[in-house]
């Protein structure tokens, strides 16, 4: 499917309850495609969206990761999201997704991000207990 247009009526289609695209254009005039298209472009529709933020979350991990684990004394090279999309050759990917620059690595030692989680830890611990919930165990009403 090499129509970019083709595909993204596929997406809306998909995203708003149509069994096919075809049904769904038959009910929207040019001006709403128009309008769902440049939305599109703002805010992604369809699995992009779901592939990117769940990309970000990998990457996070393997930063921390390379960060506490790796060899003393060696600057990791960051992972951004898009090393963890696996973008198909046959596919473009979406316009909006251009790769951006690595992100700036931050200057907190392995001590100080696991300072930083014993601290939280010990404020969860701190903090007060919510009362339990009772649950309905079938008696009079």
């Amino acid at each position: 499917m090499n129509r970019p247009e083709r595909r993204f009526y596929f997406r809306l289609a998909l995203a708003l309850g149509y069994a096919h695209p075809d049904y769904l254009l038959a009910e929207l005039t040019p001006l709403q495609v128009a309008e769902w298209q440049a939305y599109d472009t703002m805010e992604p529709i369809g699995e992009y969206r779901r592939d990117y933020m769940e990309a970000q979350i990998l990457a996070m991990i393997q930063n921390i990761a390379q960060s506490v684990y790796g060899k003393k004394g060696a600057t990791p090279r960051p992972v951004s999201p898009f090393d963890f999309i696996p973008w198909d050759a046959g596919l473009d990917a979406p316009e909006q997704a251009e790769r951006p620059a690595a992100a700036p690595t931050s200057a907190q030692s392995p001590e100080d991000i696991k300072a930083l989680f014993q601290s939280l830890k010990q404020q969860l611990d701190a903090a007060p207990t919510p009362p339990a919930y009772e649950y309905d165990q079938g008696g009079d009403r």
